[in-house]
């Protein structure tokens, strides 16, 4: 399972919590943590909100 530490490094540099994620992915902070840990995968309407969020692509954030 890939881990997210892109997504994490982002959130931190950004200082937004786990709890703000989830409350803006509309999901509980466990779920947001699942995700981001690479237990579940992120929904395309998810990778969306947090490209826009983040103002960077889904290759920058996901991929590179």
């Amino acid at each position: 399972m890939d881990k997210n530490y892109k997504l994490k490094g982002l959130r931190a540099m950004r200082d937004i919590k786990q709890r703000n994620m989830a409350e803006i992915l509309e999901m509980t902070r466990e779920s947001y943590a699942r995700k981001e840990n690479g237990h579940s995968q992120f929904t395309l309407n998810e990778v969306k909100v947090i490209k826009d969020l983040f103002g960077m692509s889904v290759e920058e954030i996901f991929f590179d």
